[in-house]
């Protein structure tokens, strides 16, 4: 049977049909790749913050490090911070440069917003440009990335690593007075800083027990969070405590917006914490 032929209007009509149609699908199309792809990670901070400090210490700056749980993939959005050291001539062991550099500083990264890249806060750590501080052992290779200059320190030690981490564990108790005192008179409104806080020790005490527990620094600080969780816990005795704070971690869009809820994390987490100066290996 013959088919049918559309009129010269009719045929133009369905061109511009179907012409609409396909913009239409292929802006769907685009808009959807868009959408994806804006979405920034913690990584994407990187650029903003290396070029803040160069500003700020020009060719001071001789190396910046990478490093914690954005690094491992395993950090807990708007909860964790971003953590980057900054090793620039003129700064010595108190971790500080001077105040009108800090101040510049501040002023450079002041209007970047951590939370768009889902981070709770930028931790820039600055030491030395020639060496890592007297008291922090040479960081693993696998647990830092390089991302401006160039690292100038050794080898690691794992003696060093196993020290650090028996002495942290004999600091506990000190350290729990001293997130007590930062908690004790806050207003609600504040009380969102003493929980992370609280969050920054105890992901740091997990991992100085772990490892005394394997004698493998290496091992320790480059693995995620939730096997240590699970090993350290069984040997502490504090793994529902740690479970329970690091799920309302998780949650924590919502749970910043509810003081009791904060202050249930608080306790469960200050829990978890203080059994760590009640463990001997």
């Amino acid at each position: 049977m013959a088919r049918a032929r559309r009129s010269p209007a009719r045929r133009q009509n369905h061109r511009a049909h179907e012409s609409q149609r396909d913009a239409t699908h292929d802006s769907d199309t685009h808009a959807g790749i868009l959408e994806f792809t804006a979405v920034p990670s913690p990584r994407d901070a990187l650029p903003p913050l290396v070029t803040a400090l160069r500003e700020t210490f020009g060719d001071d700056l001789r190396c910046v490090l990478f490093k914690g749980s954005a690094k491992r993939g395993d950090h807990i959005p708007y909860f964790s911070d971003l953590d980057v050291h900054a090793m620039v001539d003129g700064v010595g062991d108190t971790h500080a440069p001077d105040w009108v550099r800090a101040l510049a500083f501040q002023r450079a990264i002041g209007p970047v917003d951590a939370e768009a890249y889902e981070v709770g806060a930028f931790q820039v750590e600055f030491t030395p440009g020639d060496r890592y501080p007297a008291d922090w052992p040479v960081p693993y290779p696998d647990t830092y990335e390089v991302i401006d200059g160039t690292a100038p320190f050794g080898a690691p030690s794992a003696e060093a690593h196993l020290g650090q981490a028996r002495e942290q564990l004999a600091n506990v108790e000190r350290e729990r007075d001293d997130l007590v005192r930062q908690v004790v008179d806050r207003s609600d409104r504040t009380l969102v800083r003493p929980v992370r806080l609280l969050g920054t020790f105890l992901s740091g005490r997990l991992r100085s027990a772990a490892t005394v527990l394997t004698g493998d620094p290496e091992r320790v600080y480059t693995s995620a969070r939730a096997p240590l969780v699970h090993v350290v816990g069984e040997a502490v005795g504090n793994e529902r405590e740690m479970l329970v704070f690091y799920a309302l971690a998780q949650d924590w869009r919502e749970v910043r917006q509810q003081p009791e809820q904060l202050r249930a994390m608080f306790a469960t987490g200050i829990a978890a914490f203080e059994m760590f100066a009640d463990w001997r290996p």
